[in-house]
């Protein structure tokens, strides 16, 4: 850790495995509000030009927080059979964001909506099953906390 990541964690106390994961699921909220965002307004509007780049960075910051919540998980737990399962979820996610910029890059606005609302689906999912896993052992694994 950092000077800087130490001065800036000073005085907060230390977060459990499940709290961490919360964390990064709690920052995702904004960006999923933005994807339906983004895929608003009225049936059979053309999506704007600038939906492309916008959708992808926002699915770039969920799967950075989904990814960056699974090696949080890893690192406390080894050898957990759910392992190959978070994988699957993961390469789902990673699939369904895929479809939803080819979507936008086709300029098909109802078969973006249907993609946006999978791919929300999807991200619960993974946070369901990386909070469970949390979960099973019933003793808090304390992490750092993370920065503002």
């Amino acid at each position: 850790m950092t000077s800087d990541e130490d001065a800036l964690n000073e005085g907060r106390p230390p977060m459990t495995m499940p709290e961490t994961i919360r964390y990064h699921q709690l920052r995702c909220a904004p960006q999923l509000a933005r994807l339906r965002m983004l895929a608003g307004g009225p049936g059979g509007a053309p999506l704007r030009p600038c939906a492309v780049q916008q959708i992808a960075e926002v699915t770039d910051v969920i799967l950075g927080e989904v990814t960056t919540a699974g090696a949080v998980l890893a690192a406390g737990r080894r050898n957990r059979p759910s392992a190959a399962l978070l994988a699957a979820r993961l390469t789902r996610l990673e699939n369904a964001a895929r479809q939803m910029i080819a979507s936008v890059q086709r300029g098909d606005a109802a078969a973006l909506r249907e993609q946006i609302y999978r791919f929300d689906v999807l991200t619960a999912a993974v946070w369901t099953v990386q909070l469970s896993e949390c979960e099973k052992s019933g003793r808090p694994v304390l992490m750092t906390p993370p920065r503002p």
